[in-house]
């Protein structure tokens, strides 16, 4: 995942990609059969694990608007990090934008999985009267999606801390009304 997130799919040599994983060049090609089924794997493989936490601090059973705080803290530390290289779905989103459908696929479903992490928040935030009952859960959630991939691929070419936090407290601002 590694080399893929650093170079992409395109750039990534088969040598680089068996330095990293510390398999041979004949026995990636054996286990995976090819550069591009071995990508489709760590791109999916690392969709579940890259989004994991987040998944969890919506899921967590206290106010909702601290739940989404720490997201969008964990992402202006996250993203303003020396040496961030970007998100492998936002990355390969870009680098394949709509030539490749099993890629766009792998992409949509982990882009799936946040948005209703956060929907599914919003709509706890709601019943709970946490947040005003007219917030568009399914705007609002595809709106902080949005917001993450924007902000990793801010963080990219690098992003200042500061300005990425002064970005989530306008994010966080949309729910308070």
């Amino acid at each position: 995942m590694v080399v893929f997130l650093a170079r992409g799919f395109e750039r990534a040599s088969i040598d680089e990609l068996s330095e990293a994983t510390g398999v041979v060049r004949q026995s990636l090609y054996h286990t995976f059969g090819d550069k591009r089924t071995l990508f489709l794997k760590a791109l999916d493989q690392y969709g579940y694990t890259r989004f994991q936490w987040l998944i969890d601090e919506l899921g967590r059973d206290r106010p909702v608007m601290e739940s989404i705080r720490a997201v969008l803290n964990g992402w202006a530390d996250g993203v303003s990090k020396s040496g961030f290289k970007g998100c492998l779905v936002c990355n390969s989103l870009i680098e394949f934008a709509d030539q490749d459908k099993e890629v766009a696929a792998i992409c949509d479903k982990h882009n799936g999985r946040i948005e209703k992490a956060f929907r599914d928040a919003i709509a706890r935030g709601k019943e709970r009267g946490e947040l005003a009952a007219s917030i568009d859960e399914r705007a609002v959630a595809e709106f902080f999606a949005n917001l993450g991939q924007g902000l990793a691929l801010q963080g990219r070419r690098g992003i200042q801390r500061q300005k990425a936090a002064e970005i989530c407290a306008v994010a966080e601002a949309v729910l308070a009304g």
